[in-house]
């Protein structure tokens, strides 16, 4: 992230600040271009730069789409040149609100803010607010993980020591279990308007999809009931293709075979699960993180959420 500081042409440290003031030639064509791309941005179009590079005597054109991100920092940037001002860029750490924070930890909002206040995340108050940064809560979320891998394998040990063995759980009367687990569970065909309705609630988006994921995982015998329909036509195409990811990497992960209609869908822009773009700091970490099956839809979430641990203790002390 980065942040723009116009300086007025007349401040007399301007010089100790490297800063060019823009002349009025400069002046007319920064308002001009800030004019320009403001009416690519209020269009929804993509800006696209195409320049011509001089390698070994051979002059090549080399194009680029820029993020919209980047096109509206270039219409602050260049209203305030033409508007006679030296501009000064400079980077500024991600930071996050307790929502946004919980989110990425899967976290209540209230589990979260004891986090904070017990000193295990560094944060800081802006008026009555409380600002986290990423870097802190990635730094955090890296040692919570694995603190909880080392207490679940220890746990996993312990319980083989003694005989417990992880088996899938096999109800007595079967059909009665079946009919009421299908009343209760969202399948892939139901998800994305699910998803959909979802967004409105902060953190209900994030709780749809690791239910979802947790009702696969930990119900072997309704897998074929979860994934195989297809959701309808018209669904949002986001919401569709995080479906998609979710059901690919759920199926590569348990060895279940993945349905054909998975294939083929794909997000119009590469997120998160949050909708948070995969070309920020934040966005680039769960990339690295995600089960390859996220990278054909262009929807990522951290391999973690399709490994419920807490479900397969609990099966293995009802056996």
């Amino acid at each position: 992230m980065v942040t723009m500081e116009a300086r007025d042409r007349v401040q007399p440290h301007a010089q100790s600040l490297d800063l060019t003031v823009p002349d009025g030639l400069t002046r007319d064509m920064a308002e001009d271009a800030a004019n320009f791309l403001a009416k690519v941005r209020e269009a929804n179009g993509t800006l696209k730069i195409v320049a011509s590079i001089n390698q070994d005597g051979d002059k090549q054109q080399e194009s680029m789409v820029l993020p919209r991100l980047a096109v509206d920092m270039l219409v602050k940037l260049l209203t305030e040149m033409g508007r006679g001002y030296a501009v000064v860029v400079e980077p500024v750490e991600a930071e996050l609100t307790t929502q946004q924070a919980a989110d990425i930890l899967t976290v209540s909002r209230p589990h979260l803010i004891g986090l904070l206040e017990k000193g295990d995340i560094p944060y800081r108050r802006v008026g009555n607010r409380r600002k986290i940064s990423l870097m802190q809560l990635l730094a955090y979320k890296r040692r919570d993980d694995k603190y909880q891998d080392a207490i679940a394998n220890e746990i996993m040990s312990e319980t083989q020591n003694i005989g417990i063995h992880f088996l899938d759980f096999e109800p007595k009367d079967k059909e009665t279990y079946d009919r009421k687990r299908k009343a209760r569970i969202c399948p892939a065909s139901r998800l994305p308007q699910k998803l959909w309705e979802s967004r409105q609630y902060d953190g209900a988006r994030t709780a749809t999809i690791t239910q979802f994921m947790r009702d696969f995982s930990t119900d072997p015998r309704l897998r074929d009931y979860i994934v195989s329909d297809p959701p309808p036509p018209g669904s949002d195409p986001t919401d569709l293709a995080l479906t998609a990811a979710a059901v690919h990497a759920l199926c590569e992960y348990y060895d279940h075979p993945v349905p054909d209609w998975v294939y083929g869908i794909r997000s119009p822009e590469e997120v998160t699960m949050t909708s948070i773009p995969a070309d920020t700091e934040y966005g680039r970490y769960i990339k690295s993180q995600a089960p390859p099956a996220c990278s054909e839809h262009g929807v990522y979430f951290e391999k973690l959420m399709i490994i419920p641990k807490a479900e397969m203790l609990y099966q293995a002390g009802l056996q």
